[in-house]
């Protein structure tokens, strides 16, 4: 018989054979095989290894030394780890690791308690906390890799406790819970799911008034910390004790022996008004999102299977990466992981397989026989989404591939979109193509039957026609049948809106409003908005009820179709990605903060122990025209540039990647469950980032309400005025950046043209009726040309009725003596080529740095982009003071390169300005929040930097640039091939 290896990680690392333990040397060989342990009979690259024991700068040895440590456990410990390409893999049974069997126990606990059987559910939970012998790793807790791992231990550590102090209470043991639980307040004050639990037990215990007191210091504790208040479910069962509700439940008395069967103990622990009553009073099991009536919500990322009856978690599968799009149908699910652009199947309570298509899947719909994925390819862009350029038609058991129907091509530019791309009706099949137009395919004969040019930017479907939400802010009906669409419906709000269809209604939630609209396709203007939180985003159907997704608070919420009334929430563990609805109940797609952690790399701490961590949030994929590993680069080498201190701070850095593989830039799913993890992580005390707005936008929230916070935010890149312009006097927040907003381009232009004697203009756009980024520049010019007494002659878009033949036209009819071209590149490139044969030579072209790089510009325009202006937020490495050029080329040679890109400047002197705000605190988030917004630095690099009270740059730089030759970097916002005519503060 061979030898038994336990591995030991709830406590200081080690490993016992036949439990005697086994010498396997120094910190660093033990943390290879913890990494190893931690995924047993998984391959663990060699990447990850080295980067996990060694950090973010190995050295060049780090390859050999690996290979040494894992020769050695070889021979301590037996042919356990095997070979395999790209890594190593730990060949043993799972229930060796200790971890694994702690999660197993705690599950046991969770299923007998679900069952009424508490006195079981006690022995399992006290079998499994037994293999707790102290702080998990140990002395490996300062390893790199164990950084991001330590709050996922500990948290499920905190779990057990609080199931732990669940099953008291359902044994009648209310008395003698209260001293753990008020333990267990103490030290997480801000979980609400102890806090309800000390209040049963002292309401039972007969300390009536003690249990509204505690539920008051929950109240001031969340208010102070968060600036919120108490859930939903803790404030139910504040009422509950109000009122004595019976179902609460009596202190009884205990029991003089055992009970006589299993069968009168569960008898006994209802009477007794035990965990099951409260999930009938929606008390204590609704603020443990299902309590001892559900599965546990993941700890990780996965999908969750909601009860729609029971309004609680059924089933809880984990699943690696970021999942994003899901689809259900006949008691399976799929699901999108953005990460490595795979799909996975589920079934039951587990992931059937993982396959790929031939492209990047984008959404998903599915019907019990079929499955239909939306795909295409993700491209470098500043915008989000893939290109959808097919759909893959699968079907049979397991599902294959039997068609892919190819979109037919556009010469539009494409048109992001969301994830509502994809949908269903009873014959025909909807998708979204790159450019905005609506495709409808037969299922039958996978054929495009209907192509609709209209700029769809989400769709549903249900009966017999499609709903279309267009970028106009209006919803079209489209029928299977005729060809012509329906009376288009205004709809309310502008923002992220996603959209569903049943009970002869249209849903619309609007994230950046948080609120939920129905709309009655037979009397729209009857149209009813209900507020249901911030952070609500995709919205699903069924079993009678609408379902929302609250990315803010980490749950999903029900709601009655007539009332529009909230009627239950459910707790989901992370932040909520997609919702699809099948016959077995509410499946939901989660990405978590520990997994969020994952798309950090280690916490460089320069050697010991850091009091306080920065993080960069920055998309890291794209490709080399993106400047963001050139940006986290600058970062590391500011913090290392000051001795890893502020002042008598030390302080450490942590590169965070907020991108997917399926976006190939920022995730908005992935900014909001990243700000989480940024919250949860005390040592975290400000963000350098994130790189663009709608993620700053995304992000905010989470860190107005981080603990002790807010948390600090400073960007280097974030524009979009809309960020700092409507904020509120009293807004709990410390947000600030260090270049100039959005609007300044315009105020700048308009100011130059004055100069140069034009007095009138017209103005031109890329929106067709909807918003879009260039149109919102474009309003920003209008807006500051009449201030400046330059008239408007006229405003229009090239995207719109007549494309650019009719625009031109138009701008040539009213004879302007200047042109402000805002909007992508592609369709601005061919206006100007066209203005430029339609105009008088001496016609000015204008316009900002949507027309950026340059040499994307000639490439486009041809000849015609000689001479036009060009406004940036941005200083070109050439027009900065003398002390930034210098910075560059310091951060030039330190790459290894022979320029950075300006943006790389930016993010350096960002750092610079969050290492002072640290150095000027006591070192805590309130503390460096308010010194960041009081920055004085009148010698900064790029110039001064003082902020005004919204955190917008009192002296915030704009370059006016004049285009001049072809060629150069095809960098995002190069400048190269442009010539300076003048900085503008």
């Amino acid at each position: 018989m061979s030898a038994r290896l336990d591995f030991r990680l709830l406590g200081p690392f080690d490993v016992a054979r036949d439990g005697e333990v086994v010498a396997i040397g120094g910190l660093r060989r033990r943390a290879v095989l913890a990494m190893l342990a931690l995924e047993p009979g998984r391959v663990v690259s060699a990447g990850r290894l080295i980067e996990g024991v060694w950090g973010e700068e190995p050295p060049k040895t780090a390859a050999t030394a690996l290979h040494g440590h894992v020769s050695y456990l070889r021979r301590a410990l037996g042919p356990v780890i095997v070979t395999r390409a790209p890594g190593y893999l730990l060949d043993v049974d799972p229930a060796t690791v200790d971890v694994r069997r702690f999660e197993a126990g705690l599950e046991r606990a969770r299923a007998c308690l679900a069952g009424g059987d508490a006195r079981a559910a006690a022995r399992a939970l006290d079998e499994a906390l037994r293999l707790w012998r102290g702080a998990p790793l140990g002395d490996l807790a300062e390893a790199p890799f164990a950084t991001g791992l330590l709050p996922s231990l500990e948290e499920l550590g905190t779990s057990a406790r609080e199931e732990r102090l669940e099953i008291e209470l359902a044994l009648g043991r209310a008395d003698e819970a209260i001293p753990a639980l008020r333990a267990l307040v103490a030290e997480h004050p801000l979980r609400e799911r102890p806090r309800g639990q000390l209040m049963v037990a002292l309401y039972r215990a007969g300390r009536h008034a003690e249990a509204l007191e505690s539920y008051d210091a929950a109240r001031r504790a969340l208010s102070e910390e968060l600036g919120i208040e108490p859930g939903e479910p803790l404030r139910r069962l504040h009422e509950a004790i109000l009122r004595e509700d019976p179902s609460l439940g009596r202190a009884p008395r205990r029991p003089a022996g055992p009970p006589q069967s299993g069968r009168g103990s569960r008898r006994r622990i209802a009477a007794l008004g035990g965990v099951a009553a409260l999930a009938a009073a929606a008390a204590v099991a609704a603020i443990a999102g299902g309590g001892a009536n559900s599965a546990a919500p993941l700890r990780g990322s996965g999908v969750v299977r909601i009860d729609p009856e029971g309004l609680r978690v059924a089933t809880a599968i984990p699943l690696d990466g970021t999942p994003t799009n899901i689809a259900a149908a006949g008691g399976r699910a799929w699901v999108i992981n953005a990460e490595d652009q795979t799909i996975s199947e589920l079934s039951g309570s587990r992931r059937v397989r993982t396959f790929a298509t031939a492209a990047s899947p984008a959404d998903l719909a599915a019907t019990d026989e079929d499955l239909w994925v939306a795909q295409g390819s993700a491209e470098a862009t500043e915008l989000y989404g893939s290109n959808t350029t097919s759909v893959a038609h699968l079907a049979g058991s397991p599902r294959s591939t039997r068609a892919t129907i190819a979109l037919p091509p556009s010469d539009r530019a494409p048109f992001s979109v969301r994830q509502d791309r994809l949908a269903l009706s009873r014959r025909a099949v909807w998708v979204i193509a790159a450019d905005g137009a609506l495709v409808r395919i037969d299922p039958l004969s996978d054929e495009v039957v209907r192509v609709l040019p209209l700029k769809a930017d989400a769709v549903a479907a249900d009966g017999d026609r499609a709903w279309v939400l267009g970028a106009d802010r209006t919803l079209v009906p489209v029928a299977e049948q005729g060809t012509s669409i329906g009376i288009p419906i205004d709809v309310p709000g502008m923002g992220d809106t996603f959209v569903t269809a049943g009970a002869g209604a249209v849903w619309l939630s609007n994230r950046t409003t948080g609120t939920l609209t129905r709309i009655d396709p037979d009397a729209p203007q009857r149209a009813r908005t209900t507020a249901v939180g911030a952070g609500a985003g995709p919205v699903a159907f069924g079993h009678g009820a609408v379902w929302v997704a609250d990315g803010g608070r980490r749950r999903v919420l029900r709601i009655d179709p007539e009332t529009a009334a909230v009627t239950g929430e459910v707790a989901v563990g992370g932040t909520p990605r997609d919702i699809a609805v099948s016959a077995d109940g509410v499946w939901v797609s989660v990405s978590s903060r520990a997994t969020a952690a994952t798309a950090c790399g280690p916490t460089v701490q320069g050697g010991a122990r850091a009091d306080a961590i920065i993080v960069a949030d920055l998309p890291l994929r794209g490709g080399p025209r993106r400047p963001t590993q050139a940006m986290a680069r600058a970062i590391g080498y500011v913090v290392r540039h000051h001795g890893h201190r502020a002042g008598r701070t030390r302080i450490g850095y942590r590169v965070c990647d907020d991108s997917t593989a399926q976006s190939s830039t920022f995730d908005p799913g992935k900014c909001a469950a990243n700000a989480h993890a940024y919250a949860a992580d005390r040592r975290v005390v400000v963000e350098v980032g994130p790189y663009n707005s709608p993620c700053a936008a995304q992000q905010l929230p989470i860190a107005a309400q981080a603990p002790g916070g807010p948390l600090a935010m400073v960007s280097p890149t974030n524009t979009a005025a809309s960020l700092t312009r409507d904020v509120r006097a009293g807004d709990r927040r410390a947000y600030a950046r260090v270049i100039g907003r959005d609007d300044r381009q315009g105020a700048v232009m308009a100011g130059e043209l004055r100069r140069r004697g034009v007095r009138t203009v017209y103005v031109a756009d890329d929106a067709a009726g909807g918003p879009t980024y260039g149109l919102e520049l474009a309003g920003y010019f209008a807006a500051a040309a009449r201030s400046a007494g330059l008239r408007v002659v006229g405003r229009g878009s090239w995207a719109g009725r007549g494309g650019v033949r009719a625009l031109v036209r138009r701008v040539a009819r009213a004879r302007p003596d200047a042109v402000y071209v805002s909007g992508d590149l592609g369709g601005g490139g061919r206006v100007i080529d066209r203005l430029r044969r339609a105009l008088p030579p001496g016609t000015t072209i204008a316009g900002n740095d949507l027309l950026l790089p340059v040499a994307g510009l000639f490439e486009a325009a041809g000849e015609a982009a000689r001479g036009v202006l060009i406004t940036t937020s941005v200083l070109p490495v050439a027009a900065m003071p003398r002390r930034a050029r210098a910075l560059a080329a310091t951060l030039a040679r330190d790459q290894g390169r022979s320029r950075v890109h300006p943006y790389a400047v930016y993010a350096a002197v960002a750092t610079e300005v969050a290492i002072d705000a640290i150095a000027r605190s006591d070192g805590s988030r309130r503390s460096v929040g308010r010194a960041l917004l009081a920055t004085a630095l009148p010698d900064g690099a790029l110039g001064p930097v003082a902020f005004d009270p919204r955190g917008d740059l009192r002296e915030a730089p704009v370059t006016i640039l004049r285009a001049v030759r072809a060629g150069g970097s095809h960098e995002i916002g190069s400048t190269e091939g442009a010539e300076v005519v003048a900085v503008r503060r």
